[in-house]
């Protein structure tokens, strides 16, 4: 806390009812709880991309006592919060939570508090009317201390409006509203500090320790999650450079050369809404509550932000003060069908913002162009058809994942030269596999297809007590090529029927939709070069019984 004063022989020009200093935060001090243990230091945390966290803490019981106590510093899930020890060396016989008062001293953060710090003491307020002088004999509060969240804020702080000062010399006393004055002078230095006592949970731990041993806590909660994105560079030819990040948002805790795992999976936590009793955060009613409730909210999470885990017996980072370590991202674990990319050293503060680069590798890359044809309507019947629209061809890249663990679901940005090309979703593609992202659409393409019929049975199969004509359907697809360059481009076409013949080696799959229906659902896939300037033309024929 910094704040600027006056002395006593200097004079402020100021507008009316506007303050004599200006408060910047800078820091605030906390002092915990009289006769508290150290509390364990978070040394592991495990990121999830719907705002939970799985957090290691450690610590160690002195064999000397018998007994030990300290705050926790976020709130645990229900079924999430566990510690684990060496039952040779150490046992645990109870751990209980309870509130308790906790004292903090820390700078004046208002002119109610600044006064509130200095009761007792001579000085001179001015307001827009007039100058007194007296003694600071009390101040009053409607509200109170206002007491925050802890999780929020760790510091309690007097209400700036509708507070009153009480100023007097022994014979009489007069009463100022707060907000009224403008400036306050003091002969002497004024005191910036105050003192503040709130609430807070408290955890006592009573054990037995044949020699100083070591424990480990652990619980999900939420308060903290990563953003991944792709960035993929395709300026060389055909190799081209993919890079992971993460953006880690935290609003939990102070992380300080902690072990970062970020994860990447999609595992079930049925409880993920519900606050762990044990964290003293609500009432019993509530916790019940919450019970009843969590089973709609924990299965909504769906998607890129949906991946949450929780892994609690993972190792702990060397001590010190070291940067995160790039040169080992590329390594990771996987854990049953989760994988985790992993950090060490971390320092992240509360309510920060931290960038991190955990994929960094080459890739090779090919340029395709895709005409996917949406299937034609199951009542279909007109004896000619001619659609006559252009199509939408795309520009996609193909590429193989390089690395030894699986790309996770995030946005890829694809860029050449400097320049952006654009962004599509990257799912999550498994080690050495597959995957395709859409750049942008091929105007360069011009496709039309079109559908006639060219010959018909009446009356050719009664099915379920309905009389059906086979009509013989012939289609055309067509496309102009206005590229520079040779391209390869991929045509796939469903419908419902029986394939007579295709041209250009076209490939048939037997669909499985529809297997109760008359008319069965064929796919047909086309791979072909299509040379700068030039136009292919791809002729299929099918029949198909209708009403």
């Amino acid at each position: 806390m910094q704040l600027a004063f006056l002395g006593k022989d200097t004079f402020m020009n100021r507008p009316s009812r506007q303050l004599y200093f200006r408060i910047l935060i800078a820091s605030t001090l906390c002092v915990g709880a009289a006769g508290a243990d150290e509390a364990p230091r978070i040394a592991e945390v495990s990121l999830f991309k719907n705002g939970l966290g799985c957090f290691t803490a450690e610590g160690r019981l002195p064999s000397s006592q018998k007994s030990a106590r300290f705050s926790p510093e976020i709130a645990g899930t229900h079924g999430t919060y566990w510690i684990h020890y060496d039952p040779l060396l150490l046992k645990i016989e109870s751990m209980t939570a309870a509130m308790k008062e906790v004292s903090s001293v820390r700078s004046a953060g208002s002119l109610a508090e600044l006064l509130q710090a200095n009761i007792g003491r001579d000085i001179e307020l001015t307001t827009a009317q007039a100058t007194r002088r007296g003694r600071i004999v009390a101040l009053l509060s409607a509200d109170g201390p206002t007491i925050l969240d802890r999780r929020t804020a760790s510091t309690s702080f007097l209400p700036f409006s509708g507070s009153i000062v009480l100023l007097g010399d022994g014979a009489e006393q007069e009463a100022i509203r707060v907000e009224e004055i403008n400036g306050l002078r003091s002969a002497g230095s004024l005191d910036t500090t105050c003192v503040t006592r709130e609430m807070k949970p408290e955890i006592t731990l009573s054990y037995e320790a044949k020699v100083d041993a070591d424990f480990r806590l652990t619980q999900l909660s939420k308060g903290i999650t990563w953003a991944p994105a792709y960035e993929l560079d395709i300026t060389g030819a055909g190799e081209g450079r993919i890079r992971l990040q993460s953006i880690v948002i935290n609003e939990a805790a102070d992380l300080r050369n902690v072990r970062m795992n970020f994860i990447s999976g999609f595992p079930n936590i049925l409880f993920a809404d519900v606050v762990s009793p044990f964290s003293l955060d609500q009432e019993l009613s509530s916790f019940l509550s919450g019970l009843g409730n969590m089973g709609s909210s924990s299965r909504r999470n769906v998607g890129v932000m949906a991946q949450v885990a929780m892994n609690a017996y993972m190792g702990f980072p060397e001590a010190g003060d070291a940067q995160p370590d790039y040169s080992s991202t590329t390594a990771g674990a996987y854990a049953e069908d989760l994988f985790f990319y992993t950090l060490e050293n971390v320092t992240l503060g509360k309510n920060q913002r931290g960038y991190y680069e955990l994929l960094n590798s080459p890739v090779k890359y090919e340029h395709i162009y895709t005409w996917d044809i949406a299937q034609a309507e199951p009542s279909y019947s007109p004896r000619t058809r001619e659609s006559g629209s252009t199509e939408e061809v795309w520009h996609k890249l193909k590429i193989h994942n390089p690395f030894s663990q699986p790309l996770t679901t995030a946005p890829v940005i694809v860029v050449s030269g400097g320049k952006i090309l654009g962004q599509d979703i990257l799912s999550y593609t498994s080690p050495k596999a597959e995957t395709r992202i859409r750049i942008t659409k091929a105007l360069d393409l011009r496709a039309d297809r079109s559908e006639a019929e060219i010959n018909r049975q009446a009356n050719a199969r009664t099915y379920q007590g309905s009389s059906y004509d086979l009509v013989t359907i012939e289609g055309i697809l067509s496309v102009q090529s206005h590229k520079r360059e040779d391209v390869k481009l991929e045509i796939e076409r469903s419908f419902e029927g029986q394939l007579l013949e295709a041209s250009h080696g076209a490939t048939e799959t037997k669909l499985a939709e529809g297997l109760r229906q008359l008319n069965p659902v064929t796919r047909l896939d086309w791979t072909i070069d299509l040379p700068a300037g030039q136009k292919a033309e791809i002729r299929y024929k099918y029949k198909v019984y209708v009403r």
